[in-house]
């Protein structure tokens, strides 16, 4: 007999409590954990950018915004909260190492503790190891 050991090392799953992002570019959709939401205190309405660090193009960050255009948050009842953008999904898989042609979903930490630059309040997304990413499924044709 020969077993094999399945644990929180070789799960896909992730714990609940985590922070959490998911970006799925079937939708545009770009999902936040309840525990995002909690920590970074958001609600529904809070506007939100993303930002790329231009020097470091994997570096992607989150912001509280009060900008005309920033994105506006919708909560759920499960107490996450979302927004739609295939922009803004495509340009961060597109900025991870074959992320564009890797993944229709996939998901990532996000750092709790905000990193100050300018007096501004960043909070960067963990894009450089991936969580429960989802292949990109390819369109047979006939």
């Amino acid at each position: 007999m020969k077993l094999k050991t399945f644990d929180l090392s070789k799960a896909k799953t992730t714990i609940q409590k985590e922070a959490l992002i998911r970006v799925s570019r079937s939708a545009g959709l770009i999902s936040f954990s309840a525990s995002v939401m909690d920590k970074l205190k958001l609600s529904e309405g809070t506007k939100i950018v993303f930002v790329q660090d231009e020097e470091s193009p994997i570096d992607w960050y989150i912001k509280k915004s009060n900008d005309e255009n920033a994105f506006p948050i919708r909560i759920l009842e499960t107490g996450r909260g979302d927004l739609n953008s295939t922009h803004i999904v495509n340009r961060i898989l597109a900025s991870i190492e074959n992320g564009r042609e890797k993944y229709n979903s996939v998901s990532f930490r996000l750092q709790t503790n905000p990193v100050k630059i300018e007096g501004e309040q960043y909070y960067l997304i963990i894009t450089s190891k991936p969580l429960n990413a989802t292949d990109k499924v390819e369109k047979k044709t006939n």
